[in-house]
């Protein structure tokens, strides 16, 4: 609890099954999954149940789920428009939206609350150089009060800047587990031998 873990690996390692796997989205095919509570995940398609929602009743049933009785929903919709910058699209169906809109809407819903476990695949590399910083911005500040975070990237900066621990994987097996300096040499060591 309260770690920020890296996932390490090649395309096919294994990282956004894993991911999959943490949020409920997948079941184990063997083996065993014992977890306190799901990961709220942070990967694209998985997040919108029904696409034929407008962007505004997903915004509706995020905040049903997860407000307090403290946040008006004129307030928390106004502060989706202004992130997500999707203005008259959210009354359109998600299902029109491009990949980089769904994301611009999925990451302004999962940031505006608070989750104890996070589990993220490269969402927040999506978009417009500009969308990009001011999502950075916005992931640091929830960070603050989110509680575990689970990033899945090839990105090392990205990786350096949220995370400190990494885990390795390859073909859906932890070959690593320590720091997140040391995994990424032991990543590159990997690498240079294949």
């Amino acid at each position: 609890e309260g770690e920020r873990i890296a996932l390490i690996g090649p395309n096919g390692a294994g990282k956004t099954t894993l991911i999959r796997l943490l949020s409920g989205i997948f079941s184990p095919t063997s083996g065993k999954l014992t977890l306190k509570q799901y990961a709220m995940p942070l990967i694209d398609k998985s997040f919108f149940i029904d696409l034929d929602l407008s962007g505004y009743d997903a915004c509706k049933a995020q905040y049903l789920r997860y407000a307090s009785k403290d946040l008006q929903f004129s307030d928390f919709i106004r502060s989706i428009e202004e992130f997500s910058e999707l203005g008259d699209f959210l009354s359109t169906p998600i299902s029109t939206y491009s990949e980089g809109m769904k994301t611009r809407l999925m990451f302004a819903l999962i940031t505006s609350f608070s989750h104890p476990l996070l589990a993220m695949d490269e969402g927040i590399a999506t978009g417009d150089r500009f969308f990009i910083d001011k999502a950075i911005k916005r992931f640091e500040k929830f960070l603050e009060s989110s509680s575990t975070l689970i990033l899945a990237s090839h990105d090392e900066k990205l990786l350096k800047r949220f995370t400190k621990r990494g885990l390795v994987l390859q073909k859906g097996t932890c070959i690593f587990d320590g720091k997140l300096s040391e995994a990424l040499k032991f990543y590159r060591n990997v690498r240079g031998k294949a």
